[in-house]
């Protein structure tokens, strides 16, 4: 992934330009929406637990489908 983003990068200043501005944040939890092909709109509640002694471990679950 790393090569790909360089590559990208390096071939494209406004990639590299949008590449440095985006702002990732880790989430926790919320609402999650999906659309699915057949199904429609699906929305769950996500909930992430992190084990205090394995920062390295997270367990991500989505709860649902609620009605969106």
């Amino acid at each position: 992934m790393t090569a790909l983003v360089d590559g990208l990068r390096a071939a494209s200043p406004r990639f590299a330009r949008l590449w440095e501005d985006h702002g990732v944040l880790e989430r926790e939890g919320g609402t999650r929406g999906f659309t699915h092909p057949q199904d429609g709109t699906l929305v769950y509640e996500q909930v992430t637990l992190c084990p205090a002694g394995r920062s390295d471990y997270k367990l991500v679950m989505l709860l649902g489908p609620q009605a969106p």
